[in-house]
């Protein structure tokens, strides 16, 4: 009798030559054979899937912090630049101010021109390009610093044109020192809520 290969896996084939127990036998084997390569090929997928899900995860994650670390940074550079823009006595301070006992208006505003100098043309610059800290900051950060530079901008000129030899200078107009000062109360409370912000993010709950 010819067979065909694919007769030895039919239970008919085995019925006809009196041995049924053998095709029973054989599929019980190859069964339990398909079901132990099944488990083992679903069991490798789901190791595989679950590796790769946790390497992505690792990989983002550490993307996540690095990006949170550079933001603190450029915070904390940010937050160095408040010691040229703070009205209280230091070496740093642009603004100063004495209590005027004379007149009305109470307080006269001067500027220190080295600080100024400093601020204006070396300080904001390192800060933002040199240290890379204008990649990292929030817009409305970066545009109070901005604004900052812009209003102690025409001291600067000013001070220029007219001979630039003092190192202190008058606020004639006081109006640009108060906002200054308002500036750099708005930039201080920004940066401590934006700080705050970005060591929480960073917190493992």
């Amino acid at each position: 009798m010819c067979t065909a290969w694919y007769h030895w896996f039919l239970p008919g084939y085995w019925q006809q030559i009196g041995k049924p127990e053998v095709w029973l036998t054989s599929f019980s084997t190859w069964l339990g054979m398909f079901v132990t390569l099944f488990s083992v090929a679903i069991a490798a997928w789901l190791t595989y899937r679950y590796t790769r899900r946790n390497a992505i995860l690792s990989h983002n994650t550490q993307v996540r912090v690095e990006r949170l670390r550079h933001r603190i940074a450029a915070l904390e550079a940010v937050w160095s630049l408040l010691a040229y823009m703070s009205q209280r006595r230091s070496d740093k301070a642009i603004i100063r101010w004495q209590q005027n006992k004379k007149e009305a208006e109470g307080k006269r505003y001067y500027y220190y021109f080295p600080s100024l100098e400093t601020f204006y043309l070396h300080a904001v610059s390192e800060v933002f390009y040199d240290q890379h800290a204008g990649l990292h900051l929030p817009a409305d950060i970066r545009d109070l610093v901005f604004r900052y530079v812009h209003a102690v901008a025409p001291l600067y000129y000013a001070h220029l044109r007219q001979g630039g030899q003092d190192d202190v200078g008058i606020v004639k107009n006081p109006v640009i020192a108060e906002k200054l000062h308002e500036l750099y109360r708005q930039l201080n409370e920004r940066l401590k809520r934006e700080l705050d912000a970005t060591y929480q993010a960073l917190e493992v709950d």
